[in-house]
């Protein structure tokens, strides 16, 4: 059974891999979202595909119970946020989504490394 820090990703790989294939379907409304001009379409595709691809290995992760890969979006997740928060704007939301989901996978699996720990120490009779 999947971890409850699994299912953390899962949720972030979904609505990142369900995103990106409305962008990619729509690519206009997100241009109208973030008051991007016609010019950025180009930018605005890629960044769909990246979505999808995060969003298939994303709840590849999830699948494996991966703990190292959680571990690792962490960090870059709040980078991201970071970078996009200083963008302002309709960023902003952006940034809230990944520092938000971010804090919450790493409370989560700093919880259940600790309860994991505190198990494992238990002497058994």
């Amino acid at each position: 059974m999947p971890s409850r820090t699994a299912y953390t990703i899962l949720a972030f790989g979904a609505v990142s891999l369900l995103t990106g294939i409305y962008i990619l379907l729509s690519p206009e409304s997100m241009l109208s979202m973030l008051s991007l001009p016609s010019a950025s379409l180009p930018s605005i595709r890629a960044n769909a595909s990246a979505a999808i691809a995060m969003g298939i290995y994303y709840t590849l992760a999830f699948v494996q119970d991966d703990r190292t890969f959680f571990a690792a979006t962490i960090p870059i997740r709040m980078l991201t946020a970071a970078v996009l928060g200083m963008q302002g704007g309709a960023w902003l939301y952006v940034a809230l989504w990944e520092g938000i989901g971010a804090s919450f996978t790493g409370v989560i699996l700093a919880l259940e490394g600790f309860q994991s720990r505190k198990i494992e120490g238990t002497k058994q009779y």
